[in-house]
């Protein structure tokens, strides 16, 4: 048997307790047994605060704030696919407080049925369904979008030296005016361990959800020619860019190599990382003819 206290003349009412009891009479003889069990009931969906929309090279998402009583569940699109929610949140008592953006998954483009009567074509709305942990959702849709959030990027390669603590980024998330969001972009990787790793890509999180996956590269410090060495054509090739022609110098100073150049860690790339190289290369020519026996 499985009985409700219901109470207020038989309705359930939204975040109000109730004692669930469940009987059973043992096979064998009258006896009966009963569990009890208190529960608080969540009736009404989800709240949504905020509803936006992040444009990437090759996709869409919906950003959406949205709060619960008892916490945000989850979002799923009309594909299904089920995206958790930022749980970033405190528990205090039986309440969840879940006010942190949930990123969800790829918006479906719009589907079109053709007729032969073209005045019956039907266009189905994207939209999400965000749902708490009772089970109540709130659907949200293209209607409801307030603000557009856009990930640039200088190229599509992310980098660093292996003994960096971060990456070199080449993303930004801006708003419709140009400031840029507060939102976080991470990795999956630290430099250290992709240099580890077989991958040369990473995985990017926005606010702890994953939406891209960007190539990226570990550098040689003094690596000015990209070939994967520090030697003394590096030195080399940096004296003569830096007494090159104007457009050969833009275009180095705004790539990768120019970071791993710098070789003595300036934040700059000039005649002293050449020199520092050669000094380098020097010192480690020296130290290797005196450790090499002599031979009279």
């Amino acid at each position: 048997d499985l009985g409700y206290d219901f109470k207020q003349n038989g309705k359930v009412l939204n975040n109000a307790e109730y004692t669930l009891t469940i009987s059973a009479q043992a096979p064998l003889g009258n006896e009966r047994y009963s569990i009890s069990q208190k529960v608080v009931v969540d009736t009404k969906a989800p709240k949504i605060k905020k509803v936006g929309l992040l444009i990437t090279d090759d996709a869409e998402y919906y950003v959406i704030q949205a709060d619960d009583n008892f916490g945000v569940s989850g979002a799923c699109t009309e594909k299904y696919d089920m995206c958790m929610a930022n749980i970033k949140d405190s528990i205090l008592g039986n309440n969840m407080i879940v006010p942190k953006l949930a990123i969800l998954d790829e918006i479906p483009e719009m589907v079109e049925e053709d007729y032969e009567d073209e005045e019956n074509v039907i266009e189905y709305a994207d939209y999400a369904e965000v749902y708490d942990m009772a089970g109540n959702y709130t659907a949200v849709t293209d209607d409801d979008v307030s603000f557009t959030l856009t990930l640039n990027s200088e190229n599509n390669t992310v980098y660093a030296l292996k003994d960096d603590e971060s990456f070199v980024v080449p993303y930004t998330l801006t708003d419709e005016k140009g400031n840029v969001s507060g939102l976080e972009i991470s990795w999956d990787k630290t430099p250290a361990e992709l240099a580890e790793s077989k991958y040369k890509s990473l995985n990017m999180y926005i606010d702890g959800f994953f939406v891209y996956e960007s190539n990226a590269k570990i550098g040689i410090a003094g690596d000015a020619n990209g070939d994967d060495k520090c030697d003394v054509r590096d030195a080399a090739y940096i004296a003569k860019l830096l007494a090159g022609d104007e457009d050969s110098r833009t275009d180095f100073f705004a790539s990768m190599f120019c970071y791993f150049a710098d070789y003595n860690r300036d934040s700059k790339t000039d005649v002293r990382d050449a020199a520092a190289i050669a000094r380098m290369l020097a010192s480690a020519q020296t130290d290797d003819t005196e450790e090499t026996p002599v031979s009279i």
